[in-house]
């Protein structure tokens, strides 16, 4: 987290906290959604409230919806989740948004990838509890049929019908999220609260906790806290390591 402590910024700690909030919330919920609405729908066969509707309430999507899903899930993330926080870190915190990209040494690629794998088995232990645990009244209930609408999303998308359509899928679901996390979390949020609390190991687990609810999974919530943690302390351990050989 050091590398983006962004000590150019002219904004006092707390207001850093609430503008990284705000970047983080509006282009989430209303830049992303809005965006991927609308170039949903330039890939579907339909008027634009015939659209809405069927993204809404389909429970059972057809392969009509494949692409438009596809696209709407691109431009979200792009607009949404890469390029808001990209602007914000650019001219309002004034750093270079390609300071969060450097490729780690090879000691500590090596020790986050040991890491990951240690972590696999008690990590299954946390899954298995968090996604049986039981929440008062008509909530569990609502909250299992929206992670198991989620997952059969997810199952839809990642059936590819070819080479080409698994190029667009894994650059959808894999690459431009990692991308657009790193800078919205480790970019933006982060640092500014490591700033406004002047301890990175709080930094690191407010963020992780705000990460893992800004996905809207319950059941899934500890084990994603506890592994956006651990990646960011790797990442901190990383730009020590950067540090001492600079200086």
């Amino acid at each position: 987290y050091p590398m983006t402590e962004s000590p150019k910024s002219a904004l006092r700690p707390l207001l850093s906290v609430l503008f990284a909030l705000i970047t983080l919330f509006s282009g989430f919920v209303v830049i992303g959604q809005v965006t991927g609405m609308i170039g949903g729908f330039l890939f579907y066969d339909g008027t634009f409230l015939q659209w809405v509707d069927e993204f809404s309430h389909s429970l059972v999507l057809s392969e009509k919806l494949r692409l438009p899903l596809l696209i709407m899930q691109l431009c979200a993330t792009g607009f949404g989740l890469i390029l808001t926080p990209w602007l914000y870190l650019r001219f309002i915190e004034k750093q270079p948004p390609a300071e969060l990209f450097r490729i780690p040494g090879a000691v500590v690629a090596a020790v986050t990838g040991l890491a990951v794998l240690a972590f696999m088995i008690p990590d299954s232990v946390i899954i298995e509890w968090n996604s049986n645990i039981t929440l008062p009244g008509n909530l569990d209930a609502m909250v299992r049929e929206s992670e198991e609408l989620a997952a059969a999303v997810t199952k839809f998308l990642t059936r590819f019908n070819g080479f080409p359509d698994f190029l667009l899928g894994f650059l959808v679901i894999a690459i431009l999220p990692a991308v657009g996390e790193e800078l919205a979390f480790r970019g933006m949020l982060q640092p500014a609260l490591q700033r406004l609390t002047g301890n990175g190991h709080v930094a690191i687990w407010v963020t992780a906790i705000i990460f893992s609810a800004f996905h809207f999974q319950f059941l899934g919530f500890v084990p994603r806290m506890m592994l956006g943690a651990m990646f960011r302390s790797e990442e901190h351990t990383s730009e020590l390591q950067s540090r001492e050989t600079i200086s």
